[in-house]
């Protein structure tokens, strides 16, 4: 990693293949990662403490992205941002 901050990353993916080999690059790079296989297994993670989390095509409601109070960034796996409730996100912003 460039910086001496740690990010606690999540990485979610219904494949098992993609969270461990994005999981093993990320550690290597210097992140701690958790993985999670949907939204609900991530609703049920430390989600509050994830500054960011790689996403495949999971919806991110309301009820989760107002659980990751840290949360800066959901970086999709593919294109579209599809099943992000923005609403919440910006009305979080002001919050």
């Amino acid at each position: 990693m460039i910086s001496d901050i740690t990010y606690n990353l999540l990485v979610v993916d219904d494949d098992e293949r993609i969270r461990n080999l994005l999981r093993q690059y990320l550690i290597n790079q210097g992140f701690i990662v958790s993985t999670a296989s949907g939204s609900e297994e991530a609703r049920n993670k430390i989600i509050a403490d994830i500054d960011g989390v790689i996403a495949g095509t999971e919806p991110y409601d309301a009820e989760v992205l107002n659980a990751a109070e840290k949360l800066k960034v959901i970086s999709r796996v593919g294109v579209g941002l599809d099943n992000i409730d923005f609403i919440c996100n910006y009305i979080n912003s002001f919050s």
